[in-house]
């Protein structure tokens, strides 16, 4: 889990989606997100105990950090569609093209 003071985790493939040697091989990315960060196990009264918005199978982001998340990795493709178009403008082929 990573909190809003700590490096966002996306921040490395926002990168490498910018950059010219890693960025093509990137297809996608898993976030698990929910309303509220963290999981959380049926607790002994059952579901009723349930925290609303904590993921009961895998740990999860919340939502507010989920946002800036996504508009990172939205910069980091932005970049890749720029460098893509600037080698096709070259005559370069790039590895969509192969």
């Amino acid at each position: 889990m990573w909190t809003t003071t700590s490096r966002n985790p996306a921040d490395d493939q926002a990168e490498q989606l910018g950059s010219g040697a890693t960025g093509p091989n990137i297809m996608g990315v898993m976030i698990e997100s929910n309303l509220n960060e963290g999981k959380q196990s049926v607790p002994p009264e059952g579901p009723s105990g349930l925290k609303y918005g904590v993921s009961v199978t895998d740990g999860c982001i919340s939502l507010e950090q989920t946002l800036p998340l996504l508009d990172n990795l939205r910069q980091g493709v932005q970049k890749r569609r720029e460098a893509v178009k600037a080698k096709r403008l070259a005559g370069q082929k790039v590895a969509s093209d192969v």
